[in-house]
């Protein structure tokens, strides 16, 4: 995968788990490590698409991490 998919793939993983930190994005994923998962979520904040909920312990690294949602489009 490369840039665009793997955003688009990441976009998927926070609106099918939000809530989750990049690191359990990563182990969701089927092969997307957790850096590229980490680099791509700024960007996806950055566009208005998700964003950062608040810190929680991490079921994979068992630390405090920031989890992330996506944004909610209204409807009319």
């Amino acid at each position: 995968m490369k840039g665009t998919s793997i955003t688009s793939s990441v976009l998927e993983l926070v609106r099918k788990f939000p809530g989750s930190t990049y690191q359990e994005l990563a182990k969701q994923s089927w092969g997307i490590s957790p850096d590229s998962i980490h680099k791509r979520l700024p960007e996806l904040r950055r566009r208005g698409l998700v964003y950062s909920t608040d810190m929680k312990i991490c079921s994979v690294s068992r630390r405090e991490a920031q989890g992330w949602a996506p944004v909610e489009k209204e409807t009319v």
